[in-house]
């Protein structure tokens, strides 16, 4: 499996694409450039704050496709929680494909 954050970028920009067109899609790359860091949680953070800037309310459907599509790319079901933020679920499923890819590399060296 690759690693997570190849994943979440993959995901992020696979849907920016699908739902905008190339004006707006590079604007959002052009700020998710700028956060020079890969690490899931500095992407989700600079996401948080840039989408807001570029499309108000409607970010929370842009955050919510990312989530979704994520979660779904790693056979997870997704569960809401009162409280969460995009950042929140980042993490939380992070953890868990850490932890799918540990009990995998188990299996494989048992065999």
């Amino acid at each position: 499996m690759p690693k997570f954050e190849d994943v979440f970028m993959e995901t992020i920009k696979e849907v920016i694409c699908n739902v905008f067109d190339g004006e707006v899609s590079g604007m959002i790359f052009s700020y998710l450039k700028e956060s020079s860091s890969r690490r899931p949680e500095d992407v989700a953070q600079v996401f948080t704050e840039v989408l807001p800037k570029i499309l108000g309310i409607g970010h929370v459907i842009i955050e919510d496709l990312v989530i979704e599509t994520l979660y779904s790319k790693y056979g997870r079901k997704l569960r809401w929680k009162k409280g969460y933020g995009f950042k929140d679920y980042i993490l939380e499923l992070k953890s868990q494909a850490e932890e799918m890819a540990v009990n995998e590399a188990r299996s494989r060296s048992s065999l």
